[in-house]
């Protein structure tokens, strides 16, 4: 507020001091909620930058999982054609058969 407005309206130079006084304490206030508000939104932004770098981090992993997973299910059927070689050759010894 202007002291010259406040002049204009007939107040003396204590009323203006005091009324300044007050309006700056709002003042402050405001802009201590301000300061908080903007503390959180840097430190959100700064969770968010972190995440994205982490996604990105990350984007190869799903092919490794895939790669993984049908690695594992080819040592799998490895596996179960190794153990069932013997039953299947006695159970059927035609070697035209393909189990």
């Amino acid at each position: 507020m202007k002291t010259e407005f406040l002049k204009e309206l007939g107040l003396t130079d204590e009323q203006i001091g005091k009324i300044q006084a007050e309006s700056g304490k709002d003042v402050q206030k405001e802009k201590d909620k301000a300061a908080a508000i903007q503390a959180k939104l840097d430190e959100a932004n700064n969770q968010i930058q972190t995440l994205n770098e982490s996604i990105k981090g990350s984007e190869g992993d799903a092919q490794k999982i895939k790669d993984l997973q049908e690695k594992v299910q080819g040592y799998e059927k490895a596996e179960v054609d190794r153990f069932r070689a013997p039953y299947c050759s006695e159970l059927f010894p035609d070697p035209g058969l393909d189990l």
